[in-house]
C-alpha cells in the first residue's frame, strides 16, 4: 500500500506539473499566433466545436505547448525519482552562504517529499495567476460586473425598422476575404507597405466605393467582439459584437449563437431570397453552420459538401479544408444556379489562404516577395480581381450588389511594424444601388456594414440605422463618430444585461 501510495504521489505531482506548465506555454503559444486574443475569443472557442480547426495550429498547439510541457515534466519527475532514490534512509547537513552568513540545512528524502508536496501546487497556482493575467482576466471579471446601459440605449430592433425593397429586388454576392485590411496597401495609398501587395484591387477600390477613415484608402474599425472571424461574420450580418455571458443560466445553450438577434439573412429570407454560404472549412468550426441555418436558413457549402457531391476525394484536407482556387472555383458554379431561379438571392463565402500566421501559398501563386505572407495576401487580390472580372461578364450583373470585405484584422502579430497606424479592416461596394461622395474621413465599424449593404441594395431604411450599425450611404453619424472609438469599445466590454436577456437567451421583454 505503501508503494501505491508513494506512486500515487509521484503522478500526481506530474500531472500538477504537466499542467502548470501546458497553461503558461499554452497562453505562450496563443499570444504568439493571435493578435489582439481577448477573453470572449478563448472562452468561445473553447466551449465551441474545435471540429475543422487548420492542422497547423493543432501541430503547433502540439508541438510549441504540449510537448514542451510533458518533456519539462518529465525531465522534473526523473530527477525528483533519483534524487529521492538517493536520498533514501540519508540525511546530509548543506551549508549554504547568504548575505555573508553561513546557514546549515538539513536534506533527506522526507524534507524533499513535503517541500515538493508544497512547491507543486504552489507552482501551478503562480502558472494559472500568470495566465490569467497576461489575458487581462482580472479586468475582465471586474467589466462582468460593471452593467452597462450602452447597447440598450443605442439599439435599433430590425424587426421594428421599416424597410422598403425596390420593385425589382437585387442579387447580393458577399465576399468575406480572411483578414483582408487596407494595411496591405502602400504607404503612397494610405496604407503601410512598402511594396503594394494590392494591385489588383488598386483600381477597383479607386473605381467602385469603398468607405476609409482617411482621405486615402482606409476602412473599417474592429471593435470588441467582433475580432475573430466567426464573431465579425456575425457583426457584419447583424450589426453586434459577440458578447459571452459571465453567469450561466439554464436558459443558456452552446447549441445555438445569438438567437435573440436580428441579421440580413433573417430580413432577406423573410423578402423571398434564396441564401447560401459557402466556406472552404467545416462550418461546424467556430458556430459558423449554426448561426447562418438560423439566422436566414442558409443552405451551407462546406468541405464536407464538397467531399458528398464528388468534387474532392474523400478525406481530402488542405490548409482550413480545400484552397481558394477551389473555393472561387465552386462559388462560381454555385451563383449561376442560383441565378437560373425565379427568386432573388443571396450569396455567400469565406476566403482563407490569408489566415495567419503565414497563410497558404498555392502552387499556381506568383512569389515575388521574400516573405510568404506577402505572396499570399498578393495572390489572393489576384484571385479576387479574377472573381470581379467573372462577375462583370455574367448576364445578372446589372441586378447584382457585391461587397468585398475583410472579416477582420490579421491576426498575425509579428507582420505589423508601424505600431502608430491605424488598421482598418477593407470594404468595397460594386455595383452598388444607390451612391455617395462621403466616403473619406469616416469613423465607423464593421457593424456599419449591416445597414450599408441593405442600401447597397437598394432598401431605403427607416432612420438608417439598424442594431447598432449606421447606413453609411446616408451620412448620419456612426457610433464612433458620435462617442469616439475608445468610448464604444470601453462600452462594449462591460456587462450589458439587455445584451444577455436579448440576444444570448433571447428572453422576451414585458
Amino acid at each position: 500500500m505503501k508503494k501505491v501510495v508513494s506512486i500515487l504521489s509521484k503522478l500526481f505531482v506530474f500531472f500538477l506539473m504537466f499542467i502548470s506548465l501546458l497553461i503558461i506555454f499554452s497562453i505562450k503559444w496563443a499570444l504568439n499566433n493571435f493578435d489582439n486574443l481577448s477573453i470572449d475569443e478563448i472562452i468561445f472557442h473553447i466551449l465551441g466545436p474545435l471540429e475543422g480547426t487548420e492542422s497547423g495550429k493543432i501541430i503547433g498547439f502540439i508541438k510549441y505547448s504540449l510537448f514542451p510541457s510533458f518533456v519539462i515534466a518529465i525531465a522534473f519527475w526523473i530527477i525528483l525519482y533519483f534524487l529521492l532514490k538517493m536520498l533514501k534512509n540519508k540525511k546530509y547537513i548543506v551549508n549554504v552562504r547568504l548575505w555573508k552568513k553561513k546557514f546549515n540545512f538539513l536534506l533527506s528524502g522526507n524534507i524533499i517529499n513535503i517541500f515538493i508536496k508544497c512547491i507543486t501546487p504552489l507552482f501551478l497556482l503562480i502558472g494559472i495567476y500568470i495566465s490569467l493575467n497576461t489575458v487581462h482576466f482580472w479586468e475582465y471579471l471586474k467589466e462582468q460586473n460593471t452593467n452597462s446601459l450602452f447597447i440598450e440605449e443605442n439599439y435599433v430592433d430590425p424587426r421594428e425598422v421599416k424597410l422598403t425593397f425596390p420593385k425589382e429586388k437585387r442579387n447580393l454576392i458577399y465576399l468575406f476575404v480572411e483578414s483582408l485590411e487596407s494595411s496591405y496597401f502602400s504607404t503612397k495609398l494610405g496604407g503601410t507597405m512598402k511594396n503594394n501587395l494590392l494591385k489588383e484591387l488598386t483600381n477597383l477600390t479607386k473605381d467602385n466605393i469603398s468607405f476609409s477613415n482617411t482621405e486615402k484608402f482606409g476602412g473599417a474599425r474592429s471593435l470588441v467582439g467582433t475580432t475573430w472571424t466567426s464573431a465579425a461574420m456575425v457583426a457584419q450580418t447583424t450589426g453586434l459584437p459577440t458578447k459571452l455571458a459571465a453567469e450561466l443560466t439554464n436558459d443558456y445553450s452552446f447549441n445555438t449563437y445569438l438567437p435573440g438577434a436580428y441579421s440580413i439573412g433573417n430580413i432577406l429570407e423573410n423578402a423571398g431570397y434564396n441564401q447560401m454560404l459557402m466556406l472552404g472549412s467545416n462550418a461546424i468550426f467556430g458556430n459558423r453552420r449554426i448561426f447562418f441555418e438560423t439566422h436566414g436558413n442558409y443552405q451551407i457549402y462546406d468541405l464536407g459538401v464538397a467531399i458528398n457531391n464528388g468534387k474532392l476525394p474523400e478525406g481530402y484536407y488542405v490548409w482550413w479544408g480545400f484552397e481558394d482556387s477551389k473555393l472561387f472555383e465552386y462559388a462560381k458554379e454555385e451563383i449561376i444556379k442560383l441565378a437560373s431561379e425565379d427568386k432573388p438571392f443571396n450569396f455567400t463565402f469565406l476566403t482563407a489562404n490569408t489566415h495567419a500566421n503565414e497563410g497558404y501559398l498555392e502552387e499556381i501563386c506568383e512569389t515575388p516577395y521574400e516573405n510568404q505572407y506577402d505572396n499570399v495576401i498578393s495572390c489572393t487580390s489576384k484571385q479576387i480581381m479574377e472573381f470581379v472580372d467573372w462577375f462583370k461578364k455574367q448576364n445578372f450583373y446589372e441586378n447584382t450588389t457585391l461587397v468585398i470585405v475583410g472579416d477582420h484584422l490579421s491576426m498575425n502579430p509579428d507582420y505589423f511594424k508601424d505600431e502608430n497606424y491605424e488598421r482598418t479592416v477593407y470594404n468595397l461596394f460594386i455595383n452598388s444601388a444607390v451612391n455617395t461622395n462621403d466616403i473619406y474621413n469616416r469613423q465607423f465599424s464593421t457593424l456599419d456594414l449591416f445597414p450599408t449593404t441593405l442600401a447597397s441594395l437598394g432598401v431605403e431604411i427607416e432612420g438608417n440605422k439598424l442594431a447598432l450599425g449606421t447606413n453609411l450611404f446616408s451620412g448620419e453619424d456612426t457610433l464612433i463618430e458620435k462617442y469616439g472609438y475608445e468610448k464604444v469599445n470601453e462600452e462594449f466590454k462591460l456587462k450589458s444585461t439587455f445584451y444577455n436577456n436579448k440576444f444570448i437567451y433571447n428572453l422576451k421583454s414585458d
